[in-house]
């Protein structure tokens, strides 16, 4: 049985919506941020907002999406934070591929070493738990072996890895069926607590459903604040190695 099932088979629940709305609250006075301007940032009535805020409404995708140059959505919906900005200068001005790309880097070279360093150990590469905290993190990556595109589907990606139904599916993210189905055929976009469902049942990350340049970049400052200085140095070259040759 999958370990991410408890014995009635219901995916296991750690947080609630409302804790994902009190970061945001957090986030937003912790940036000096009011919400006449966030408003005015996602397009909304401070009516709506506040009310979204609150978790009476929920924030629509495209709001959400327009929220995330202000407020740190990846910890909003994750509550992993990092501890300081190590993306560089240059790869702080990388696309939404280009960071998605890094990412799967990522991924993959810290996926090797692990499984290099539970073997044996060698000169130049720490042997600590850091890669295996990263590969939980990305763990929702091995959903979409297409590369970053095949996200495109990402409700049908994640229920076919899995194998469910769209009756199970549609059950474990607490939703009907017609609204998993028209998700799933892009006749819809998940709005925030979709989102949260997404992360909070299979872990797949908020960055990677909005595709924003800055909620991902948040998601790889927190992957590379998991490695020990040194590791981190040497990937951070990686990548800013591979980003020279595009």
């Amino acid at each position: 049985m999958n370990s991410d099932y408890i014995r009635n088979n219901d995916y296991i629940r750690s947080n609630d919506y409302t804790d994902a709305m009190r970061r945001f609250r957090e986030e937003r006075i912790r940036q000096g941020l009011t919400q006449q301007q966030l408003c005015r940032q996602a397009r909304m009535t401070q009516s709506a907002f506040s009310k979204a805020e609150s978790g009476l409404r929920r924030f629509s995708f495209p709001e959400t999406g327009k929220l995330c140059s202000g407020i740190n959505i990846f910890y909003v919906f994750t509550g992993n934070k990092a501890d300081a900005p190590w993306v560089s200068q240059k790869l702080a001005l990388s696309t939404t591929e280009e960071i998605l790309c890094h990412l799967y880097m990522v991924q993959i070279i810290t996926n090797a070493s692990w499984n290099i360093n539970r073997s044996k150990s060698f000169s130049g590469v720490s042997d600590n738990a850091s890669y295996g905290r990263i590969q939980e993190q990305l763990k929702y990556l091995r959903y979409f072996p297409g590369g970053s595109a095949s996200g495109r589907n990402i409700f049908y990606n994640v229920r076919n890895y899995f194998g469910h139904t769209q009756k199970r599916m549609a059950a474990i993210l607490r939703m009907d069926i017609k609204k998993l189905r028209d998700l799933e055929k892009g006749r819809r976009l998940p709005d925030s607590e979709v989102i949260w469902e997404m992360y909070d049942c299979f872990h797949v990350s908020p960055a990677f459903i909005l595709k924003d340049a800055n909620a991902l970049r948040d998601e790889l400052d927190y992957v590379l604040g998991l490695l020990e200085e040194n590791d981190r140095e040497i990937i951070l070259q990686v990548l800013e190695t591979w980003t020279k040759l595009l």
